[in-house]
């Protein structure tokens, strides 16, 4: 009977998965550790930024989140901000005019892409960061600080910034 009684312990034991843990990361509306408080040094225009950044600067850069419609991926935390000497359709007109004034169809397409950048949230050891930033208050139009680091850039109009941290301004 002994032998009965243990041969499932043993089958347990010799499983070839192991059960699943749930480790329990702290409470659901916890603020993610990237978000930050305060500013940690004086930010530069993403327009001032641009012309001059290079892959594997450290940068704290700033600007409006938009650029186009889909200026935000909720899947991938990415993100595209544009130099706030920009104006967008909301400063333009009346918000009735435009239903997504953070695209900035207002400004010449070439002066949106000259003064933007795509902003990809990272975790500390570079990977990224799957998560919409808009659930956590960072939205279209908001006025943000990113501290970062330039990612490859294939060409001049590109520019990347795995950022891990943001600070949201307005």
């Amino acid at each position: 009977m002994k032998r009965l009684l243990m041969l499932p312990l043993v089958l347990v034991a010799c499983s070839e998965s192991a059960p699943e843990s749930h480790v329990d990361s702290g409470p659901k509306d916890a603020t993610p550790s990237w978000i930050l408080t305060s500013t940690p040094g004086e930010a530069i225009m993403v327009g001032a930024l641009k012309p001059t950044a290079k892959e594997g600067d450290e940068v704290i850069v700033r600007g409006m989140i938009g650029g186009r419609k889909d200026a935000i991926d909720e899947a991938t935390g990415t993100f595209i901000i544009v130099d706030p000497s920009l104006m967008s359709c909301s400063e333009v007109s009346d918000d009735d005019h435009c239903p997504t004034p953070w695209d900035y169809c207002c400004e010449p397409q070439e002066d949106v892409t000259a003064q933007s950048a795509t902003i990809q949230l990272v975790d500390a050891s570079g990977v990224p960061i799957a998560i919409d930033p808009a659930s956590t208050g960072i939205d279209h139009d908001a006025d943000v600080v990113v501290v970062g680091v330039v990612a490859p850039r294939p060409s001049d109009a590109v520019l990347v910034i795995r950022a891990t941290g943001i600070r949201k301004i307005n």
